[in-house]
């Protein structure tokens, strides 16, 4: 790591390093529920059914609990679901940074703007 000094009249200091990473992305298939196409009808008579204030009893956090239960579910029930296939990319990476990085998974990084290798 290299200290440039501070940034303009600031107390802040410009560093400048390498960094060596390698990421390895596993190719899962993810689950993706579509709610535009669930079964709304049934949900809301499935709701209906439910004697809401024998379930809702104890504390906050157990009612929320029960709540959750039994909205994962209807959703579970009502709610098609569909197969997402991983593209192999880091997610929180975007077009910009992928371009940055290249197409090695192993790249040394320049921090500071147009200190690129």
């Amino acid at each position: 790591m290299q200290d440039l000094g501070n940034f303009s009249n600031s107390d802040h200091k410009l560093i400048f390093c390498n960094l060596d990473i390698e990421a390895k992305i596993a190719k899962e298939n993810k689950i993706k529920y579509d709610y535009h196409r669930m079964d709304t009808q049934g949900m809301k008579d499935e709701l209906s059914l439910i004697n809401w204030t024998s379930v809702l009893t104890g504390s906050a956090d157990e009612c929320w609990e029960k709540f959750k239960i039994i909205l994962l579910k209807l959703r579970d029930k009502f709610v098609s679901v569909s197969t997402v296939k991983s593209n192999g990319k880091v997610p929180c990476m975007s077009y910009e940074k992928t371009g940055f990085l290249g197409n090695t998974k192993t790249r040394n990084i320049r921090l500071v703007k147009g200190h690129r290798e």
